[in-house]
């Protein structure tokens, strides 16, 4: 026997700080240098069978390996430290591996024989699945001869065995067969538990071709199969903790879509403004709406009824964010603009609690006006100081310096306007720039509040109106009774409308209700004074005796005319693209309707009107009695005394006009408006948009209005002709063509002032080019 090679044979004692591969043939050998550490697979499959290999690796204790297809694996991916040699002379089947290992020096080394199924060819390196070649070739070459008498026996590997037993693997160096799961097992020293192991299939190989069929069957059915197979499959599965790593990430994953469900049920109910919970929790909106999103997904029902993210904590910290992210995209867009102005008021919530409403007001890069609620601040107090602090607070949360405010807006209360120590003054001292404006459309409520207050006529009607109201709708009995009186006398009339108690510029359709359901509510009222002996009863007849009384009648028709106006006016102040000056000039507008209603001609109309509707309905108009006037102011001479009822009717006519027109003239001249009037008057010449003649047109387009009458109506009726000015090749107009203009600014007018025209003016509108 060949005396069996160590690695002491190629080289002398040398320490194991020197890592290298060496191959090495018959008469020469070659150094492979490689890192310092542990030699990787990818480096084994790089040697070919044919050389004879020298291995020095890092482990960390002395062992004695068979080397295999297993054992390279593991050796190549070992982290181990340890110095040690293998040997290998593939010329020789049997050969022995020798293996040294010592912690500091390679002095000891010792051997054990070699398994003889070590192969550096592909079928055993680097195999992850077992190696069943095809090729005709390679199958010859596994072919086994032998003599039976004077006869040549041959047998060879059949490749139809790959499909009976898929875990044979063909070593084609050796030319015989293992087992691939077996062989593993054994070179990781893994198959402890059974006895009498095939080594047949694990170290030496198989190729006994005439009873492979045999043996095959019965090693599959083996205790050792059975237990490489199932510690194999086992290997293969990941370990536990990333079994439940994986289970943590599905669950948080199941979990975030679910969430972000809800999150859009959640926005869904607060972009509308609807409640999220009722008084049963279950029942709440934002559930049922959540069960509606789950229909026939079981997995979100469970997560539903798991309840887990729907506390009241969660969803109104989802609510909360959701209003932050909302509010720091609005105050990023101010913010880069630089400049705004502040609105505020002071309002009462449904719990008595006394709250600041804070409002900015500011314009885009493209010059489009936002006016923005910043929310609603609880304050314990009203007076001007703590006004002004809460508002300063609010600047300063929001990041917008008091430095940058050019506007103020609030009511015309002492408290926010004074000129000692008002809010608006406080804050004018510390920026000069922040020009304080009484709100327009409140100095309009005011007018028809002192109006009101001055003229008995309106005050009584407006208190008339508020009594049918709650009379009527707050009793379904008395309101099936007026619907019944409606439907026999007036089936196309829409019906009672109710009074605002506050803003005074909206109750033009409740008192047009009431004239245009006149006959109804007589007789509804009527009705209800008959079959009511209770305090409603009384009620229900004084208002009757109200309603059928010339003056109320007359009271109603004076108070649409005059509301009427003021509420087409407020409409168009409160609109945000508003100028100042288009503002002060719809005031003057409303102002000279109003003067050209007080006139003879023009109450000989309205009354000729009022006197004509009135029939059937109301009493004759006749005079009040006369009544003496009391000793202290009668200074003995005689007092007016009117001839007819409709010279009494007159001088109420021209007296509430004459309260309207006072107050408008009074409360549209406020000197501060006189600043911000010449900063927008130069800017409106900059922009080549002033107009020399005055008009009613809020648009920023310019327009001539030409009155006329009795052209298409008679009774010397009005007509608004409006004739449209525009430059067609501005950089508004150019990306359109005429006619587009043309159609764009005629449906726009229509929808402006034909709803006035027809209403107020009593007329018709046609738009001319």
């Amino acid at each position: 026997m060949k005396r069996q090679r160590h690695i002491a044979d190629f080289f002398p004692q040398k320490t194991c700080d020197d890592h290298s591969i060496l191959t090495s043939s018959s008469t020469s050998a070659t150094r492979l240098d490689v890192p310092s550490g542990t030699t990787t697979a990818t480096e084994l499959n790089n040697v070919t069978a044919s050389d004879s290999l020298s291995i020095i690796l890092s482990t960390s204790t002395s062992s004695v390996v068979p080397y295999s297809s297993a054992s390279s694996d593991l050796l190549g991916a070992s982290s181990m430290t340890m110095s040690t040699s293998i040997a290998i002379d593939p010329s020789h089947s049997d050969q022995m591996l020798s293996v040294s290992t010592n912690s500091n020096s390679c002095d000891t080394i010792s051997s054990q024989p070699l398994a003889p199924s070590l192969c550096f060819a592909q079928c055993c390196v680097l195999q992850h699945d077992p190696y069943q070649p095809t090729g005709e070739e390679v199958l010859r070459a596994a072919r086994k001869k032998r003599k039976v008498g004077k006869n040549e026996e041959c047998r060879s590997f059949q490749k139809k065995w790959y499909e009976e037993f898929p875990w044979l693997t063909l070593c084609t160096t050796r030319n015989s067969v293992f087992c691939f799961y077996c062989r593993q097992c054994e070179a990781r020293g893994e198959l402890v538990l059974s006895k009498n192991l095939e080594l047949a299939f694990t170290r030496d190989g198989f190729n006994n071709w005439k009873k492979a069929r045999e043996k095959f069957e019965t090693h599959q059915v083996s205790e050792g199969h059975k237990e490489a197979m199932f510690k194999m499959k086992r290997c293969s599965m990941p370990s536990i903790h990333s079994q439940l790593q994986e289970a943590a990430q599905k669950i948080q994953e199941n979990r975030r879509d679910m969430f972000l469900k809800e999150l859009s049920c959640l926005r869904v109910l607060l972009r509308q403004g609807l409640a999220i919970r009722g008084h049963d929790e279950k029942e709440g909106n934002l559930r049922q709406l959540l069960h509606l999103y789950a229909s026939g997904d079981a997995s979100f029902i469970d997560w539903i009824n798991n309840g887990t993210y729907l506390s009241v904590d969660i969803v109104n910290e989802c609510v909360l964010l959701m209003g932050h992210h909302l509010l720091r995209a609005l105050l990023r867009n101010i913010q880069e603009v630089g400049v705004f102005s502040v609105l505020a008021d002071e309002t009462r919530d449904v719990s008595n609690h006394e709250q600041l409403a804070i409002c900015i007001r500011w314009v885009d890069a493209e010059f489009v006006i936002h006016e923005d609620l910043i929310g609603l601040m609880h304050v314990e107090k009203t007076d001007a100081n703590t006004l002004t602090t809460a508002i300063k607070d609010v600047l300063i949360r929001c990041s917008l310096p008091l430095s940058q405010c050019r506007g103020q807006g609030y009511d015309g209360a002492s408290t926010m306007m004074g000129h000692l120590t008002g809010v608006a003054t406080q804050l004018k001292k510390e920026e000069p720039s922040a020009i304080e404006v009484h709100c327009l459309a409140h100095c309009l409520n005011l007018c028809l509040q002192d109006a009101a207050k001055m003229s008995t006529i309106v005050r009584d009607c407006l208190g008339l109106i508020g009594e049918i109201s709650q009379l009527i709708h707050y009793s379904p009995k008395r309101s099936l009774v007026f619907n019944k009186c409606k439907n026999e006398l007036n089936p196309n009339s829409h019906g009672l409308k109710p009074l605002c108690p506050t803003r005074w510029t909206v109750r033009t359709g409740a008192i047009e209700s009431v004239i245009e359901n006149y006959q109804a509510l007589i007789q509804a009222f009527e009705e209800i004074n008959g079959s009511s002996h209770d305090n409603y009863g009384r009620r229900a007849g004084g208002v009757l005796a109200q309603l059928q009384k010339f003056q109320t009648y007359f009271g109603l028709e004076l108070c649409y005319l005059v509301f009427a106006v003021t509420e087409e006016v407020s409409l168009l102040l409160q609109g945000k693209s508003t100028t100042l000056q288009g503002a002060l000039q719809q005031a003057d507008t409303a102002k000279s309707y109003l003067q050209r209603q007080r006139s003879d001609e023009a109450f000989r109309v309205f009354y000729k009107k009022v006197f004509e509707g009135s029939k059937d309905l109301t009493d004759a108009p006749c005079l009040a009695r006369k009544r003496r006037p009391p000793k202290r102011i009668d200074d003995g001479s005689e007092s007016h005394v009117f001839e007819t009822p409709e010279d009494y009717y007159r001088k109420t006519y021209f007296k509430v006009i004459d309260i309207i027109v006072l107050e408008l003239s009074q409360r549209f001249s406020q000197e501060s408006l006189r600043i911000p009037l010449q900063i927008e008057s130069t800017l409106l010449k900059a922009t080549n948009m002033f107009l020399k003649y005055k008009t009613a047109n809020d648009a920023d387009d310019t327009c001539v209005d030409i009155v006329a009458e009795n052209i298409w109506c008679r009774n010397r009726q009005m007509s608004y002709l409006e004739v449209k000015v525009f430059n067609p090749f501005a950089k508004s107009d150019v990306r359109e063509s005429l006619t587009q203009r043309y159609h764009g600014l005629e449906l726009d007018k229509k929808r402006a002032y034909d709803a006035r025209v027809r209403e107020v003016e009593l007329g018709c509108c046609q738009n001319l080019l």
